[in-house]
This record gives structure tokens, C-alpha cells and sequence, in this order.
């Protein structure tokens, strides 16, 4: 019997559209990742393997969105936005990208078989808190993010 295979490819934008899609790509990035962290905590007596693989998703959006977040694209021209605007910018983008490092981290550990059900339990119960600081961080990236 054979299996379909699904993709484990994560649509984003590259080159032009990239720097047109800006705030609302990473957006939707952001809230497709929260969505995935959502079920993560939801995952109960998985194995060590299973956790590498219901992880490896989130992980790699995490990387897309702190590449897009740290690409030239996504820094907007001095001439379109003041220089107090620019540093609330960098600001909270080092902010996201802070959070996003974190989040990559403890889903790598999840993964890990030395790691044992009550370690995995210590990280899942920070999920919670790093999803709420995401969205916080993702309302404030909206307030400053260029037009």
C-alpha cells in the first residue's frame, strides 16, 4: 500500500514580492505559526521521534520569518519614514526575532531523546507565555510597520 506524500514546503514569497507583501506576509506567517504551537500544546505522550516531526514545520517558519524580517527588502527606504519610525521598527523586528529564536529553540529541545516526557512537559508549559508575547510583539510590529 502505498502512502501519498505531502509537502512539507512552506509558501513564502521571494524577490519582488517580497518586498511588496511586507507586514501582511508576515502576518500570516505569524499566525500560521501560532496555529501550530497551538496544537503543539496539545500533543500528549508522543515520542521523542514524533515531537521531531510534528516540530519541524514551526521550526522552519520560524527561520523564514526572521529571514524576511532581516532582509533588505524589509527595511524601508530613510526617504519614505522618519528616523524615530525606522528605530521602532529595528526595535520591535529585534524583538520578534528574539522571540522567534526562543520559540526554535524549545521546539528543537522537544525533539531531543534525552530530553524524557517531564523535560517536554517544562517546555510545553512556556508555549503559552512565548505565543502571547508573539501576538503582543506582532501588534506592535503593525503600529510601526511602513505603509
Amino acid at each position: 500500500m502505498t502512502r501519498p506524500r505531502t509537502s512539507n514546503v512552506i509558501q513564502f514569497p521571494g524577490g519582488r514580492k517580497l518586498a511588496r507583501s511586507g507586514f501582511e506576509q508576515v502576518r500570516l506567517q505569524i499566525e500560521a505559526l501560532d496555529r501550530e504551537l497551538l496544537t503543539l500544546t496539545q500533543g500528549k505522550s508522543w515520542s521523542a521521534g514524533e515531537w521531531a516531526k510534528q516540530t519541524a514545520t514551526p521550526i522552519v517558519r520560524t527561520e523564514y520569518i526572521g529571514s524576511y524580517l532581516t532582509a533588505d527588502s524589509a527595511t524601508p527606504p530613510a526617504a519614505t519614514v522618519s528616523q524615530y519610525r525606522r528605530w521602532r521598527l529595528a526595535r520591535t523586528r529585534n524583538e520578534l526575532l528574539s522571540v522567534l529564536s526562543a520559540i526554535r529553540i524549545m521546539l528543537t529541545r522537544m525533539g531531543e531523546p534525552t530530553l524524557g516526557p517531564i523535560g517536554r512537559q517544562e517546555v510545553l508549559e512556556k508555549l503559552p507565555a512565548h505565543r502571547k508575547q508573539q501576538q503582543h510583539i506582532l501588534r506592535k510590529l503593525r503600529s510601526c510597520w511602513p505603509t
